[in-house]
């Protein structure tokens, strides 16, 4: 599905050699699902597998089932340290690690996202306090533990790439895109995970299908909340308007008291004139 992040599954299936097809599905004009999609599955996500009638959602659980599929291949050995490593990264990429970036991004959207005058300032105020309380220290501290888990390593579970680094690519090309201070062996591992020609193919093969010209992880983030952010500015102007008629309506509460003190200055007049 378009501003989807299914990059991860097609790098999956050229690492892997398998053999697949791409369906392309369009996001309907309020950036949802199709319908189409929907009878695939009943959640509409995207990136879905069928495998000859085995539909299986989300990307980890792709990933598991590739492995599986293909006998563990891009796995550690079961019952090794580096494979309780492997199951780690795994969960941990979207279960930790990308709800800390996508939090930062969100918040970061709410600062400028068009709003009523009334109500800016305090949305403003919650983001900065939510951020500079909660996400950044939560992210910092992610950024560190990543960096110094990778260090002396080429790959999350050692020297061999596993299915663990293709869950964690989004996350990590975000990071290194959006982290100035990022430690540098996170900048090495995504320069050595766009140097894999199985990912390059993968990335290839995305371009050709959503015309997208040589974008990655991060730019696709940026496409997939596209949608969120041309549905708020087509509201930018129903905004505009609802401050007009606040306005007015402030105007109007104002004039009911100083019409009244008016009329209560005139009839203290009539009477001190009498």
């Amino acid at each position: 599905m378009n501003n989807s992040r299914s990059q991860r599954v097609l790098w999956m299936l050229e690492e892997l050699e398998l053999p697949y097809e791409i369906v392309k599905y369009e996001r309907t004009a309020a950036g949802l699902a199709p319908d189409s999609l929907l009878k695939i599955h009943p959640l509409g996500k995207s990136p879905v597998v069928d495998d000859d009638g085995v539909i299986v959602a989300e990307s980890g659980a792709i990933l598991e089932y590739l492995v599986d599929k293909t006998g563990g291949k891009l796995a550690p050995a079961p019952g090794t340290p580096a494979h309780r490593d492997y199951r780690y990264w795994l969960h941990y990429a979207e279960g930790s690690l990308m709800p800390l970036l996508l939090l930062r991004l969100i918040f970061g959207k709410v600062k400028t996202a068009p709003m009523p005058f009334f109500v800016k300032p305090i949305a403003r105020k919650i983001a900065g306090t939510v951020e500079g309380n909660f996400v950044d220290p939560n992210l910092k501290r992610h950024v560190a533990f990543v960096g110094a888990s990778l260090q002396g390593k080429t790959w999350f579970c050692g020297d061999q790439l596993t299915a663990a680094d293709v869950q964690m690519c989004f996350p990590m090309e975000a990071i290194a895109a959006r982290v100035p201070d990022a430690p540098a062996v996170i900048g090495k591992w995504v320069a050595a995970m766009k140097a894999r020609p199985a990912y390059q193919r993968a990335l290839a093969q995305q371009t050709q299908l959503f015309e997208n010209r040589g974008v990655g992880a991060v730019e696709a983030a940026k496409q997939a909340f596209a949608t969120i952010n041309q549905t708020v500015q087509q509201q930018a102007e129903l905004w505009a308007y609802i401050d007009v008629f606040v306005a007015l309506g402030f105007v109007a509460l104002s004039a009911v008291p100083l019409a009244l003190l008016m009329r209560a200055t005139k009839s203290a007049g009539k009477v001190g004139a009498v």
